[in-house]
């Protein structure tokens, strides 16, 4: 088997798969809280039910050769690449590997991947009209943008593609919808959104110290609300040298990047920044949202005023000092990507993995976020035939070799180190939220506003709401004039 890769670029091993629950795509993410426990449209009731979900209703196809060209957008934070070089005894890198052969032996084809850290390239490709990309992974951003401009074949227009079968995300495509159009199929073979979903991951040993209590049976019990988090952490943060000055030399209830606190607390407490009209149109629904409001209050008190929070400006997605602070028993809670989780692998102490706090107790489900995602993007330079039927087979092989080899194998026997984190993320990865306000447009929100707002300890939210409105109505406007010209 041919498989071109990136030169010096390797798959890690923490790969994420199950089927998203987008919770609150079609409405509001607070309709958690009268909806029941989300199932796991992975977990069919039949044997024939299964077999039917996961087998694909391909076409028996030859194709001489022919080479699947990929354009993947390549970062340390996620695993970018579908393609691995060689079988190297790795249950992950081999599972991988296996499918990728199974789809080129069964089509007689060859996979190639191109890449760098953005897609540029490729957009530009398309705008020359060459077809020199069969499918491109681009940033959440990226995609919208290329879609706005008629660059991509929509979903309808890709005749193989199945999204009513279990290995398609379909609440993520929904989440990524617009107008009733859809260009992005994300499935089991695109692995980016899983690396991005966040979780808290707490220090045994602090836990055990400081009489926190058993936080497993908190979340099993449905009442691990943000009112139980406060209580845990509003009292735990010490000056340990008695120098009266809080750095990293002291102990802390929460490490977090302070871009990702806000919306780690909202999204887990059933708010979402942007919701869907009927039109299945996004809609700016912060300003009014008292609930959002609440949480924005909270959160700000809880973190700052009793130091919980270690005060910092990092923007990077990933941080030594944070890593360093957990494993050497200075926080009991850290904010945390599973792509990263393996970098805990070596800590002395135990740790465990929860989800964030519910909002309270009458909210149904606990809910995740996951910051990003790639968008598998088919260029309208290419055959939408030959692009689709890969696209199914990647997919449907892939929940039967990847997904079984990291959810079973990898994740709950090397990085869990306990049965009770194992059965938290069933948990997490049936209830995970994308929020378009902290993905596509999180340079306009995220970013743009609550960054700096947390970051500088800014709790004036109302004077911000204007700014806000303006710079979000236009971007929906855009967004909704491109999409509804797009595609089919």
């Amino acid at each position: 088997m041919n498989h071109k890769t990136i030169t010096g670029t390797r798959l890690f091993t923490a790969l994420l798969a199950a089927l998203l629950v987008c919770a609150g795509c079609a409405g509001s993410a607070g309709n958690a809280e009268t909806s029941g426990t989300t199932e796991n449209t992975s977990s069919p009731s039949s044997d024939e039910t299964t077999a039917s979900l996961t087998s694909d209703d391909l076409p028996e196809k030859d194709f001489g050769g022919r080479e699947f060209r990929i354009f993947s957008r390549l970062n340390p934070w996620y695993h970018g690449n579908w393609l691995v070089e060689e079988a190297d005894g790795d249950v992950l890198n081999d599972a991988i590997y296996t499918r990728n052969s199974k789809v080129e032996d069964r089509f007689n084809l060859t996979f190639t991947e191109d890449g760098d850290t953005n897609t540029d390239r490729a957009k530009n490709s398309i705008i020359a009209g060459d077809d020199s990309y069969d499918i491109i992974n681009a940033r959440g951003s990226a995609g919208f943008e290329y879609a706005q401009e008629n660059l991509l074949y929509s979903i309808a227009d890709l005749p193989y593609i199945n999204l009513g079968k279990s290995y398609w995300d379909k609440q993520l495509n929904d989440c990524v919808s617009m107008c009733g159009k859809s260009f992005f199929p994300i499935g089991a073979s695109n692995l980016t959104s899983y690396d991005y979903t966040h979780v808290l991951v707490f220090n045994k040993k602090l836990a055990d110290d400081n009489n926190v209590g058993d936080l497993y049976s908190l979340v099993n019990s449905g009442k691990w609300t943000l009112d139980e988090y406060a209580k845990i952490v509003d009292t735990f943060s010490k000056d340990l040298n008695g120098d009266s000055v809080m750095d990293e030399e002291d102990l802390y209830g929460y490490l977090s990047q302070p871009k990702a606190v806000l919306p780690a607390f909202w999204i887990a407490s059933g708010v979402l920044s942007v919701n869907r009209n009927e039109a299945d149109e996004p809609v700016f629904t912060m300003p009014s949202d008292e609930k959002f409001l609440n949480v924005f209050e909270r959160v700000f008190a809880i973190t700052y005023d009793n130091n919980s929070w270690f005060r910092n400006s990092s923007e990077t997605n990933y941080d030594d000092q944070f890593i360093n602070m957990f494993q050497n028993n200075k926080a009991l809670f850290m904010d945390i990507t599973f792509f990263y989780i393996e970098s805990l692998r070596n800590m002395d102490a135990d740790f465990g993995i929860i989800p964030y706090p519910k909002y309270d107790e009458n909210q149904a489900n606990y809910l995740s976020r996951i910051e990003n995602c790639e968008l598998t993007c088919v260029p309208v330079t290419t055959d939408p035939e030959f692009a689709s039927i890969i696209l199914e087979a990647m997919a449907s092989e892939s929940s039967d070799t990847v997904i079984k080899a990291y959810y079973n194998v990898t994740l709950k026997t090397k990085f869990a180190r306990d049965n009770e984190s194992a059965d938290m993320l069933d948990i997490i990865f049936n209830n995970r939220v994308y929020d378009l306000g902290d993905t596509v447009w999180g340079d306009k929100l995220r970013d743009g506003v609550f960054k700096e707002m947390f970051t500088n300890n800014d709790r004036a939210i109302s004077s911000k709401f204007e700014s806000m409105r303006t710079v979000m109505e236009k971007t929906i406007s855009d967004a909704v004039k491109g999409f509804s010209g797009a595609g089919n």
